[in-house]
């Protein structure tokens, strides 16, 4: 979607033995009817379309 500018985080844990660790997954969803792609403004001469 972002034509390889943006990079995902690193996630970092930091373990702590005296309480429970919570993991959350969080998820976006668009519309089912929504086309989705790459953002044009991202792509040009020198940043062709991956």
């Amino acid at each position: 979607m972002s034509n390889g500018m943006f990079k995902s985080p690193v996630l970092r844990v930091v373990t702590n033995s005296e309480r429970e660790r919570l993991t959350l997954a969080v998820f976006c969803l668009p519309d089912s009817k929504m086309e989705i792609g790459l953002v044009e403004e991202l792509i040009d001469d020198q940043r062709l379309r991956l």
